[in-house]
């Protein structure tokens, strides 16, 4: 997980930009009971795991293991291990469970949200011509092990989709912070184009989740804390990237899991 990598936003305002993303919801598995005690959580993030004995999907998620049964259909066809969610909401019915172990969720509606990984490139630059999109904005949401769910803002036709990519440079000389002692490395974040919209133009966000496992691997050992600095790209000027800082922010410091 990331240190103070919270919720910037509260997520009961949000209109969620849906298109291009698989929802998937379904209510619940057993019968409601009067007085049973429901507990509602909105916007949550998950990564989806499955329990070989209880024979069904799960979800890893801020507030513990869940066990998923409505994603059990969709299973190895439009879901799968390690995919990257996006709850609407989860009801977990607290007084009808049928074990202390685990915890089933009652009724789930969630989102497939794209997931990239934190590559390794040379300077750190874009081994692709397509990354031509500026990036506004970033905003972190929350993280899940070493996956971390971002929002990135953009100006353009509203129904405009994106793909996105963050590099590094593996022998870039990382800065030291000699308050914690954490090693500090530079990070790029980029858009491209996912098919073309022709709608009016307006400020909107999207979604992606990027995986740091690679990266951790890379450039943790048992001593070592890690912080990040993003830079968006924003543009080209004479045939070189432009970027600007996230937000002149404090670099994020890494809790590694």
């Amino acid at each position: 997980m990331i240190n103070d990598f919270l919720k910037t936003y509260n997520m009961k305002k949000i209109i969620f930009p849906l298109l291009g993303l698989l929802m998937l919801g379904s209510s619940g598995c057993y019968n409601k009971t009067p007085g049973d005690r429901f507990d509602n959580y909105l916007g949550l993030v998950a990564i989806v795991d499955y329990d070989f004995f209880l024979n069904q999907p799960v979800l890893k998620t801020p507030i513990g293991t869940l066990v998923a049964p409505q994603l059990k259909g969709y299973f190895h066809d439009q879901i799968f291990t390690g995919d990257a969610l996006f709850c609407n909401y989860i009801t977990i019915n607290r007084d009808n469970q049928p074990s202390e172990e685990y915890t089933i969720i009652w009724d789930l509606d969630c989102v497939i949200v794209n997931k990239e990984p934190l590559q390794a490139t040379e300077r750190g630059e874009s081994e692709s011509d397509d990354y031509t999109e500026p990036v506004e904005d970033l905003a972190t949401y929350d993280m899940i092990g070493n996956v971390a769910f971002m929002w990135l803002y953009h100006t353009a036709p509203g129904f405009q989709l994106y793909n996105y990519e963050m590099t590094y440079d593996p022998d870039e000389k990382p800065m030291y912070d000699p308050d914690d002692g954490a090693l500090i490395t530079t990070v790029y974040v980029r858009a491209k184009e996912n098919g073309k919209d022709n709608n009016s133009i307006t400020t909107f966000y999207r979604w992606c989740a990027f995986d740091f496992n690679n990266f951790i691997m890379a450039k943790k050992d048992s001593e070592t804390k890690l912080k990040i600095k993003i830079k968006l790209k924003i543009g080209k000027e004479d045939g070189k990237d432009v970027y600007k800082d996230w937000n002149d922010e404090e670099p994020i410091k890494l809790k590694i899991e």
